[in-house]
């Protein structure tokens, strides 16, 4: 059990977490984890595994070494596949009792559309699958069992099925329900995707708050937008091209160098980017499919609504999505 103060971004996927994770991480009063998504406190069987072979398992004590400042500050991971593992919302009260999590949760038709696109981007899903041949994939259902089998099959990597269970990630309640209900109401906060890139510093400065942090930092601060989606040239260089840099990440996240290989990724990305993308995918989703999308998740956005008090702001519905 830590006495450390905690806060974990736990979700959702493709909701901007990864430059609030930024945002966060450069504030003075924060030491970040030294990989995003260290997934520590995982389910076992969950289809995506640690990249560092270390969890909860092996004690608190292996989750401080992704902290390189071991000062008094408040330490930052953020994992957004937490949301959707049933047993990590007890694992953090055990051994984190004072942590606070936040979630940011995006329009769910919006948001597998961006996942549609990403994984395209990553070579995960065949790349003549049209939009509409990938949600009715999934609305056949049982992917993400399917992915949790597959993982105790000893499957490496996150398995296909995964990334065909967008769709039912989108249902977010049930899913939040389950922290406010161990964690309390008052250690969770929740935010939507669409204010973060709209008003980050009301977010940041909500967030600033919630943590204690002193939030005159971000009275000038520049707000970038970090691993946005592109549609690249080459979906296989694309993927050998992140299996690379994971593979650094993951070998160098507690030595010296890791921070040098940060700034050298942070400097090469862009070019990177520049020479394997292309004009950015507009994904057209049909109005028979919005449709469809809109009465499965309609439910959802009720209780979603009730359970935090305020409207949701995706009652506003464009006819083409631009994914980021």
């Amino acid at each position: 059990m830590s006495q450390n103060r905690y806060l974990i971004i736990g979700g959702t996927t493709k909701a901007a977490t990864t430059s609030l994770f930024h945002y966060l991480a450069d504030h003075p009063e924060v030491t970040a984890a030294t990989i995003k998504e260290t997934r520590f406190f995982i389910d076992q069987n969950y289809p995506v595994q640690p990249p560092v072979a270390t969890g909860w398992w092996e004690g608190i004590e292996k989750f401080e070494t992704f902290f390189a400042d071991q000062g008094q500050y408040l330490r930052l991971d953020a994992t957004p596949d937490y949301l959707y593992s049933e047993g990590t919302p007890q694992r953090l009260k055990a051994f984190l009792p004072d942590v606070k999590v936040v979630f940011i949760l995006r329009d769910p038709i919006t948001r597998i559309a961006s996942w549609y696109k990403f994984a395209k981007q990553i070579n995960h899903i065949p790349s003549a699958m049209t939009f509409r041949e990938y949600v009715d994939e999934q609305l056949m259902g049982g992917h993400f069992e399917q992915a949790k089998q597959q993982r105790q099959d000893g499957l490496c990597g996150p398995s296909p099925a995964y990334f065909l269970s967008a769709l039912e990630h989108g249902r977010y309640s049930h899913y939040l329900q389950s922290y406010i209900n161990i964690l309390g109401a008052d250690r969770v906060k929740t935010y939507f995707y669409e204010e973060l890139c709209t008003d980050p510093m009301k977010v940041l400065q909500d967030l600033c708050h919630f943590t204690a942090l002193t939030a005159s930092f971000y009275d000038h601060y520049k707000f970038q937008v970090f691993n946005r989606s592109v549609s690249v040239k080459s979906a296989r260089l694309n993927h050998l091209y992140s299996r690379l840099r994971w593979q650094i990440r993951r070998r160098t996240h507690n030595l010296p160098i890791h921070s040098t290989f940060r700034q050298m990724r942070l400097w090469f990305d862009p070019i990177y980017y520049r020479l394997n993308s292309q004009a950015d995918e507009t994904v057209e989703i049909h109005p028979d499919i919005r449709a469809r999308l809109e009465a499965y998740y309609e439910p959802d956005v009720v209780l979603l609504e009730q359970m935090l008090g305020c409207p949701i702001p995706w009652s506003v519905k464009p006819e083409k999505t631009r994914s980021n």
